[in-house]
């Protein structure tokens, strides 16, 4: 079947379908498919002759920029027999110094633009994930990614965008079109209708190219600690902060942590000690453990920006309208100092810990790309195994076996005490699975959570359950009004509309207009 893709030109390395089954069949979420071959793109120009062939022979097309969607499919297609267009080697990168801006391609990983600002010398912050070094910048703004840095919203931070319709028509930004490129660079809604939002967790095209909107390292940054000392003090506290969110807009993406989740997330195999038991009795040692590292029942991480005597303020403010919560605050040069005192004067384990955590965290509040992120996907494995995550880490190929869940919740109380802790913690318990919650405050109203589910996928038992668990809570959030912000490839019927529902027919009118063959990644998120 790869023979029809001979004569695509030379811009592309074609792999049959064994080929392919070796480069790309591994997912963290033990889904399997059968790929029909994949092509390797080595230039964007090779694009429009691969669509024009897909269109001609109706063949369904997978495009992949870095094949790294852990929790979500890795690099797998819904659909069985598709192509994978392999896009990780387009990794063209221009800066431009004056607009703080970076047109790039879709492989260019967080590692690239942090090794492309070294060599340029400008102190500007990576969008980085959890998905670290070696995680596809496009890829996870165009699937609705999203980290703390002042730019949250990855997507928010693309400005133009190049590339094809599925039919094989070119796009690019309106503005472009009147030669009017350096405004585009800043100004991403154009004149009239803007189609950007068309790209937005959408298979209607491929981008070859686009502009993001970056930012330079401020002349002061702070992380802030919150540590509520129960349940019911985090809880009483998120009026309040969600109207910090509205008054400050300083204070970015505050990520919020339960005590077990703090644990889990610290480095690799932290809960492989306590496998054997039961799910609620693995809690109560969770909690223990958590308890006697010092961690309190929710730790939450926020960031402040700006000149010096703005976040100072920001700062004195945080305190009065969180009086009584405990909070701690650090500049990046006061963690380093803590570093060089640690190698002084000997520590217990936990502050260790912690102070490992701090480093992360400033590379976070910093935009600096770390693979440390990725340990809460080998938190089950043996310590002895995997001691350290580094820049090849991969868990899919690790064998490592998580499934993200990630509903959309209001940013209320209610939602955690009746949904969180209540309907899905028992649905991940009924299953034999840890309950590992944490929230991100994306607005002043908003919630978005992202539960794991962590399992043995070796074990096709535990892998069984651990699919009939997404599907579960997935369900049990859409019957509470909270869906998911993102799905996993098995999992996309979950949220098909009836053909007569207004939202399901005018995305297939749009299908039909720039993918009428249904090619390109048929079934991601549309029928």
């Amino acid at each position: 079947m790869s023979s029809i893709f001979i004569n695509a030109g030379p811009y592309i390395e074609i792999l049959s379908a064994d080929e392919a089954q070796r480069l790309y069949g591994t997912d963290t979420g033990a889904a399997d498919r059968r790929l029909a071959g994949a092509l390797i793109v080595k230039n964007s120009a090779a694009i429009a002759k691969i669509l024009e062939i897909a269109n001609t022979t109706n063949t369904a097309l997978w495009p992949i920029s870095g094949g790294r969607n852990f929790g979500y499919g890795t690099s797998l297609p819904v659909q069985q027999d598709s192509f994978i267009v392999d896009l990780t080697q387009l990794k063209g990168i221009k800066l431009d110094i004056d607009t703080c801006t970076a047109e790039i391609e879709p492989g260019v990983t967080q590692g690239d633009l942090y090794k492309a600002f070294k060599e340029a010398a400008v102190s500007w912050m990576v969008p980085t994930t959890g998905a670290g070094p070696n995680g596809s910048i496009l890829g996870n703004a165009l699937d609705g990614g999203y980290g703390m840095n002042p730019i949250c919203d990855h997507f928010d931070g693309i400005t133009q965008v190049s590339g094809h319709w599925a039919n094989g028509t070119p796009f690019q930004h309106p503005l472009a079109e009147l030669d009017c490129t350096e405004v585009a660079r800043g100004w991403k809604q154009g004149i009239g209708p803007n189609w950007l939002g068309l790209l937005h967790q959408a298979s209607f095209g491929i981008v070859t190219k686009a502009t993001i909107q970056l930012l330079p390292l401020a002349e002061a940054s702070r992380i802030i600690v919150f540590e509520f000392n129960s349940d019911e003090q985090f809880k009483a506290a998120i009026p309040k902060i969600r109207n910090l969110s509205r008054n400050m807009p300083g204070l970015r993406s505050l990520i919020c942590n339960s005590r077990i989740r703090a644990i889990a997330t610290q480095a690799p195999g932290r809960l492989h000690p306590f496998v054997a038991l039961p799910p609620k009795e693995r809690a109560e040692k969770m909690e223990e453990a958590g308890k006697i590292e010092g961690l309190p029942p929710w730790l939450a991480l926020g960031f402040l920006y700006g000149t010096t005597h703005a976040v100072s303020g920001a700062l004195k403010d945080v305190r009065q309208h969180l009086s009584g919560v405990k909070i701690r605050s650090f500049s990046p040069q006061q963690v380093t100092f803590l570093e060089r005192l640690a190698r002084i004067v000997p520590l217990k384990k936990s502050l260790i810990r912690k102070l490992a955590s701090l480093r992360d965290a400033v590379d976070l509040l910093q935009g600096r790309p770390n693979p440390k992120f990725l340990a809460l996907a080998y938190a089950l494995s043996s310590a002895d195994s995997i001691t350290e995550m580094t820049d090849k880490s991969h868990p899919a190929k690790d064998d490592c076996g998580v499934l993200w869940y990630a509903p959309i919740i209001p940013a209320k109380s209610e939602s955690i005490t009746h949904f969180l802790q209540k309907d899905v913690t028992e649905i991940l318990y009924s299953y034999g699975f840890d309950s590992l919650l944490a929230v991100s405050l994306r607005n002043a109203n908003i919630f978005t959570s992202t539960i794991p589910i962590l399992f043995n996928k070796q074990d096709a038992e535990a892998a069984n359950r651990a699919k009939a668990c997404y599907r579960s809570l997935v369900e049990a959030g859409l019957q509470r009004g909270y869906p998911p912000y993102r799905l996993g490839i098995d999992y996309m019927d979950l949220l098909h509309t009836p053909s007569n529902n207004s939202e399901n027919s005018t995305t297939q009118q749009l299908r039909k207009t720039f993918d009428p063959n249904k090619i390109l990644a048929p079934g991601r998120y549309l029928k």
